[in-house]
């Protein structure tokens, strides 16, 4: 009972702080991405600034992207490809950095986190691009073999990778074992109905939010159906497994709810699992009683298709 009323008082706590901040921001009609990035990196600093970076690699020309390895290990079952979220605008690098360094514990993996460029400096497809070339420098280092690769990323980043597995199976690269999307953007028109149906309960997206964000990723409106930019409409045959987790009440639910099924109408195996009442991407969040839950669920789906 105490456990339950403590979990509903986190969220309610977090609820309040993403509508004072988040949800209060996207409000605003002069809002810039440079004052966005400037907004969640500062937040980001403040509660993250202890954390330690990973180490450096350079996968491309001006680009780099960090290793994190499980503590107190140095043998790992796994190598995980993570793209972070950000609205394809913002890095909060130490809460990556943070969640990263989870991630590779409970994986026991290492894990790379790639510094890809972000619009609207670098729209699409740059983005897209640099995930593919971190993509194949992470292949490169195990010789082209992808049995023990894992392909993952947050919103944005969920976005990147599904367009990264498409993209890759297109150009006849080795594809991950598995893949796995946290609340991922696979539709940047928006179509699906959780968009208008959870706009009051989702803490911290608005419509102007996702219509700011498509206006900054894309430079061409017509890209938007492309199937790097929007993989909902993209060919989903001969992808690897994929876990989708979302929570029932953000806008970009229905995003994971049709990719998966188009995934499985594919051919394809896609596992989708629903949280009630949670904010967007709450498996970043430690203090969650639900992100434990969820953070098993991956490591449950890891380790089951790593040894398939």
């Amino acid at each position: 009972m105490l456990k339950n009323v403590y979990s509903w008082g986190i969220r309610r706590v977090f609820d309040g702080a993403f509508r004072l901040t988040m949800k209060r921001l996207w409000r605003r009609k002069d809002l810039t991405a440079a004052e966005l990035r400037r907004r969640t990196e500062a937040v980001s600093h403040l509660l993250d600034k202890n954390v330690r970076p990973g180490k450096p690699e350079a996968f491309g020309p001006g680009l780099e992207g960090e290793w994190f390895a499980p503590d107190g290990r140095d043998d790992c079952k796994a190598v995980v490809l993570y793209l972070h979220g950000g609205a394809f605008v913002t890095y909060p690098v130490g809460s990556y950095r943070r969640f990263s360094q989870a991630l590779a514990n409970l994986l026991q993996a290492r894990v790379f986190l790639p510094n890809y460029r972000l619009a609207p400096e670098h729209p699409y497809p740059t983005p897209g691009d640099d995930c593919l070339a971190a993509y194949r420098q992470v292949l490169a280092g195990l010789g082209g073999n992808s049995e023990h690769l894992v392909v993952g990323g947050d919103s944005a980043g969920g976005n990147l990778t599904l367009a990264t597995l498409i993209r890759a199976r297109d150009e006849g690269l080795a594809l991950p074992r598995c893949a796995f999307a946290f609340s991922p953007v696979t539709d940047l028109t928006f179509s699906g109905a959780s968009v208008n149906e959870n706009e009051r309960t989702d803490a911290m997206f608005t419509k102007a939010a996702i219509g700011f964000v498509r206006g900054v990723y894309l430079s061409a409106p017509a890209d938007v159906t492309r199937p790097d930019a929007s993989p909902l409409f993209a060919d989903l045959t001969g992808l690897p497994p994929l876990l989708f987790q979302c929570s029932s009440s953000e806008m970009l639910r229905d995003d994971s709810v049709r990719m998966a099924e188009r995934v499985r109408a594919a051919g394809g195996s896609a596992e989708l699992a629903m949280w009630r009442d949670l904010p967007h991407v709450f498996q970043l969040v430690d203090a969650f009683t639900e992100t434990r839950q969820a953070r098993t669920q991956l490591r449950q789906f890891v380790d089951r298709n790593l040894t398939r």
